[in-house]
């Protein structure tokens, strides 16, 4: 059992089972490894390229008020922002002080959303504007290339017609000329 970054709960958690952890005497799958599993919540996964792994992913807390500002010693015990009361006087600066880590906990966040944004999702779009800008210049530069051709070919097989309308004539001509001489 394998967990990546926020696997306390079940996010990003990989059950990977293996023949060794197979009953000896079971019927499962033999080899040293049969498969993986993957959890994942609150996550998402971006496609960001023509591969099947081109994959990145991003994972979210949650932004729930029972699981933010949790972790700040007060003699209140509010153990999060869901349990802050404001209906005491005395409790208003430990509610303060968990109000301040919430706030903290949702502007990290943010900056990591962003940052993720701004790094990962742009760059990638930014990169894929520029190959498609390269396919249609490099396209464009074969179809110029294919007309080039093709008109050469066509000026080509024009003269060796007229060489040979003309050459056909020419002896025409021969045979005219034999003929007003006998007649």
């Amino acid at each position: 059992l394998t967990g990546g970054p926020g696997a306390g709960v079940a996010e990003g958690i990989q059950v990977r089972y293996t023949s060794e952890a197979l009953p000896v005497g079971g019927g499962g799958p033999s080899g040293a490894f049969a498969g993986t599993v993957t959890f994942k919540q609150n996550s998402m996964n971006f496609h960001v390229g023509a591969n099947p792994n081109q994959q990145v992913g991003m994972s979210f807390r949650s932004m729930k008020a029972a699981s933010l500002g949790s972790g700040v010693l007060n003699e209140s015990q509010f153990a999060n922002l869901q349990d802050v009361s404001l209906l005491d006087g005395p409790k208003a600066q430990d509610a303060m002080r968990v109000i301040d880590r919430a706030i903290e906990e949702v502007a990290i966040t943010r900056g990591e959303m962003g940052a993720f944004q701004k790094n990962t999702l742009e760059s990638n779009l930014n990169w894929l504007r520029i190959a498609h800008e390269n396919v249609q210049s490099s396209e464009s530069v074969l179809r110029d290339a294919d007309m080039a051709q093709e008109m050469a070919e066509f000026t080509k097989n024009q003269i060796l017609m007229d060489a040979s309308t003309s050459m056909l004539a020419h002896a025409n001509q021969k045979p005219m000329s034999v003929l007003k001489l006998i007649g």
